[in-house]
């Protein structure tokens, strides 16, 4: 198939300014490759508390069970050091789905001003739930009739979602450019968070194939060969799901396991079709691939040498290909565009800077591997006793 240029596509190696994520991701400050200092300490509210965080940064709220049907929420203003700025105890159903939208609290039946600590006006009907995106809250009710709400007053769009198994923040898997358009978990419809549109997707792919992944300005889902052949099938769409081509690539010949391209933003479509079709990531701003050295401990990223400090999750020795091969971990960065230079990676993680080529020891974790980045130059670390420890660049 011939690719078609409805959807203008991002010019090669050039980042698109009006591209963003609707899944809020906080990016890693520089300043962490000089290393971390403990700030403060969080007393412990009881041994079971979950902590969340608000996508400000500025606020972390505390679940800590009361008895078999009740909780306490307790909200801390973390701007500096933290001061408490809500606490009540409410049934442990509408605790589980408290959820921040800037500075207030949602739950299926208030709506709660951080700054004042009291309940405000709902401006939808009760019981029924939302989440927050980059473009604001997404409610919707029970007949999946769903608004968008830039804030308390303004209501941006109403759009009718084809029934699913449960509308959750969490099935927003992916974006894309093009107006805007995010991908439902199920992969079978497309939203466009400006204007409500929705559109269904006929994917050429089985539903067997590859979760997609996110283009500038589309998508792109690939499906293993079959049993007997080398043939990866690659369906790419545009933002709004409509086909944009569809084609294969022999598995043996392609680089696509071998080297990774890098770019801050999603790649576009056409950038896609370099990489699969013609091995050239020329316009990536950095590849990353397996050293191919004795150890089979190192990664190569940006041209510098990155050691695996990981057991393997990121480049180990198939002994079948008789070389060093990119391991698991690094299913991470096609699935984190736009979120910034720096992840964590591996298992446990280190901090890996995807454009310089350089590593550091991760400045938080748990027993559990567990963190928090609330912001970019704040870790919290939830402790076995419910306590909370906070590090920030030194």
């Amino acid at each position: 198939d011939t690719p078609t240029d409805e959807v203008d596509a991002a010019p090669l190696g050039k980042p698109d300014p009006s591209w963003k994520s609707s899944r809020q991701a906080v990016t890693w400050s520089s300043a962490w490759f000089g290393g971390s200092q403990e700030l403060w300490t969080l007393p412990s509210p009881g041994a079971d508390t979950k902590y969340t965080y608000g996508s400000t940064g500025n606020h972390l709220m505390a679940n800590t069970p009361q008895g078999d049907s009740q909780a306490l929420i307790t909200v801390y203003d973390i701007t500096s050091s933290p001061r408490e700025v809500l606490s009540r105890t409410v049934s442990k159903e509408e605790a589980s789905r408290m959820g921040f939208w800037g500075d207030y609290i949602v739950t299926r039946n208030s709506l709660i001003n951080l700054a004042t600590g009291k309940d405000e006006e709902l401006p939808w009907p009760a019981n029924t739930g939302g989440f927050s995106t980059e473009w604001g809250l997404l409610q919707c009710d029970s007949t999946y009739s769903c608004s968008l709400w830039a804030d308390p007053h303004t209501k941006t769009w109403t759009t009718q979602l084809a029934p699913t198994t449960g509308l959750l923040a969490s099935q927003y898997a992916n974006d894309a450019n093009g107006g805007q358009w995010i991908m439902d978990g199920n992969m079978e419809w497309v939203l466009n968070m400006t204007t409500g549109e929705v559109k269904t997707i006929q994917w050429k792919t089985s539903i067997f194939a590859n979760q997609p992944y996110a283009a500038i300005d589309g998508w792109i889902r690939t499906q293993s060969p079959d049993e007997g052949s080398n043939e990866i099938l690659v369906d790419m769409r545009k933002a709004d799901g409509s086909p944009y081509r569809t084609f294969t690539v022999n598995a043996v010949d392609s680089m696509v396991f071998s080297q990774i391209p890098w770019k801050e933003q999603a790649p576009s479509l056409a950038e896609y079709e370099k990489w699969l079709e013609e091995n050239d990531v020329s316009w990536a701003e950095s590849a990353i691939e397996a050293a191919q050295d004795s150890t089979c401990a190192n990664v190569m990223i940006a041209g510098n040498k990155v050691e695996d400090p990981t057991g393997g999750t990121l480049v180990y020795r198939d002994e079948a290909a008789k070389q060093c091969v990119l391991g698991s971990g690094w299913s991470t960065p096609l699935h984190a565009w736009g979120r910034g230079n720096i992840l964590p990676l591996g298992s446990p993680p280190i901090l890996i800077d995807l454009k310089e080529g350089r590593s550091v020891e991760h400045p938080g974790l748990n027993a559990k591997n567990q963190f928090m980045l609330p912001r970019s130059d704040l870790v919290l670390i939830p402790q076995e006793d419910g306590s909370v420890i906070a590090r920030a660049p030194r």
